[in-house]
Formats: structure tokens, C-alpha cells, sequence
């Protein structure tokens, strides 16, 4: 790595990231927050330190990998290292942070592989923020006019459910409001994405007793 005072690095690692990374969200319990991809973070360490930072799940004492697992929720403890050479061009820890990430599994729509990365993605925009590196998200510096993305439907896995079962019976899409209709003895023109979860819970229950009817 070339030379480079300390007062220059700290400056860089307090340069905005590039406003191409920033993203909105909303956490399990409704709150809208503004942050960075990921990826911005992992640029920025890799533009400063190249080839000299690490990022690891902390082990505890008994050497068992700090992981939390509970309640569809996965989290775990890391740790960023930065490093220098010594004048004997010896590589060298220069400074780290710990910090904690989680993810909510969204009752089952995200899988754990998915689920471990986005907890270690927390935790390294965390860890990344105590040396400056997008730190202006966590003093709400980030224009906040950005267009928020869609929020989850809670009711996505129901629906998805009811499309997979009406294409087993071969029903196509163009057919799938009539089911709805008469599953729900309701006149034409019914908006599915409007339907209520016990509406869609129905639909599933008609399509499931037609198949039993039909067996017999």
C-alpha cells in the first residue's frame, strides 16, 4: 500500500459515499432508515486498504462462532481490522470495531444463506462507520428525498401459495379472478392485491375441497 499520512486517510474515509449506493428501508417494526449498499462499503475499504483489511464472525471463548439464531431472527458478531506496513514492511493491525448485525427472516421469505449474508452486511456498515466510511448515513446527512423502496407484502407467500395451486390444476392467469370470484361469491372485477389474508386463506380452502370433490 503507498504511503499515506494519516490525516490524508482519515479525510478519505470521511469523503460521502458515492450517492449511487444510497438505499432506503424499513425495519421489522415499521421504521424507515436511509443507508448504503453493501457493496459501497466493501469500495471504499478496498480503494484505501487493498488487501489490507479483514472482516470475520468473532469466535467466543469456547471458539464457537458468535451467530444468534431466534425467533426468524439471525445475528452475529464481527470484526473489521484495518492494517499497515511497519517501516520493515511488516503487515500490522492498525485499528478495528465490533459491532453486532441481524436480520429478520421475514417469516420464512428469505433463506438463511441470504439471511447470514445480510446480518454480516449489517454489521459491516456498523463497523465501517466508526472510521468515517458512511458514517453521514448515522448522522442523517443523506438527502432523505430518495425514493423508499416497496414494502414487503405480508401477504405475498398467501398469494403465491393460491398461484402455485391454480397452475397445478392448469389454470391460467387470465382465469385466476374467476377463481377468486366464485371462491369468494363476490361480483366481477375483484382487485387481488386488495384482498384481505383471510379472503386469499378462502380461496386456498375452495381450490383445496374442489380437489378433494374431484378425487372422489
Amino acid at each position: 500500500m503507498q504511503q499515506t499520512s494519516a490525516s490524508d486517510i482519515m479525510a478519505r474515509l470521511m469523503e460521502p459515499l458515492p450517492k449511487e449506493g444510497i438505499q432506503g428501508f424499513t425495519t421489522p417494526d415499521g421504521i424507515k432508515l436511509i443507508g448504503y449498499k453493501p457493496q459501497y462499503y466493501v469500495d471504499r475499504l478496498n480503494e484505501l486498504f487493498p488487501f489490507e483489511w479483514d472482516f470475520d464472525i468473532i469466535k467466543d471463548e469456547h471458539g464457537k462462532y458468535m451467530i444468534w439464531e431466534k425467533d426468524g431472527y439471525v445475528g452475529c458478531f464481527c470484526q473489521l481490522t484495518l492494517y499497515y506496513h511497519s517501516e520493515t514492511g511488516d503487515k500490522m493491525p492498525m485499528a478495528s470495531a465490533k459491532q453486532w448485525g441481524g436480520v429478520i427472516c421475514d417469516n420464512g421469505n428469505i433463506s438463511w444463506p441470504d439471511a447470514y449474508k445480510g446480518a454480516m452486511s449489517n454489521a459491516l456498515g456498523k463497523c465501517c462507520s466508526y472510521f468515517g466510511i458512511g458514517s453521514e448515513a448515522y448522522r442523517g446527512e443523506i438527502d432523505l428525498a430518495i425514493k423508499s423502496p416497496k414494502v414487503t407484502d405480508p401477504l405475498a407467500k398467501i398469494k403465491n401459495d393460491i398461484k402455485f395451486a391454480a397452475a397445478e390444476k392448469g389454470i391460467k392467469a387470465k382465469a385466476f379472478q374467476k377463481i377468486a370470484k366464485i371462491a369468494l361469491d363476490k361480483v366481477e372485477h375483484i382487485d387481488v392485491d386488495k384482498l384481505t389474508e383471510n379472503e386469499l386463506k378462502k380461496i386456498l380452502k375452495t381450490i383445496d375441497n374442489n380437489d378433494h370433490q374431484e378425487s372422489e
